[in-house]
């Protein structure tokens, strides 16, 4: 827990200095095909979001939704940023702390291109298939 503090100090420490910002230590949340429903196994990840939010109350984070090549869809990559926040909501989370954006595939994590006729193995599509949180504004009380 003391390591998660120091990331997220480290993270706040640059935000304020360089005023951009910045992706919140937080693993990615992952995806099926085609899918913007959460899985299981990322409400571990996203409780760590929500117990983040309210240590710091004044945190403001983009919800940045992508998609595989296959997928290439800025409406699932907005479901899928929309779900997160829908869950954060759910758990006490103010609405207007989250700003949704969808990136569609444009983002890929890997070189993974479907145009090109790559050979992609389906863990490098899977990984394209992701929600991120980058923090947009915080204020150390």
């Amino acid at each position: 827990m003391r390591l998660n503090r120091v990331l997220i100090i480290l993270l706040f420490t640059a935000l304020a200095f360089t005023g951009q910002a910045s992706t919140l230590q937080i693993p990615t949340i992952k995806f099926d095909y085609h899918k913007a429903s959460i899985k299981p196994e990322e409400i571990q990840t996203l409780d760590k979001l929500v117990q983040i939010m309210n240590e710091y109350p004044t945190m403001q984070i983009e919800v940045t939704g992508h998609c595989d090549c296959r997928e290439h869809s800025k409406r699932l990559s907005l479901r899928r940023a929309k779900a997160v926040i829908a869950y954060a909501i759910a758990k006490g989370i103010a609405r207007q702390r989250m700003q949704p954006l969808a990136y569609g595939a444009t983002l890929p994590l890997n070189d993974c291109d479907c145009k090109a006729n790559t050979d992609c193995a389906p863990q490098l599509l899977a990984a394209n298939r992701r929600v991120e949180i980058r923090v947009m504004k915080v204020e150390i009380i």
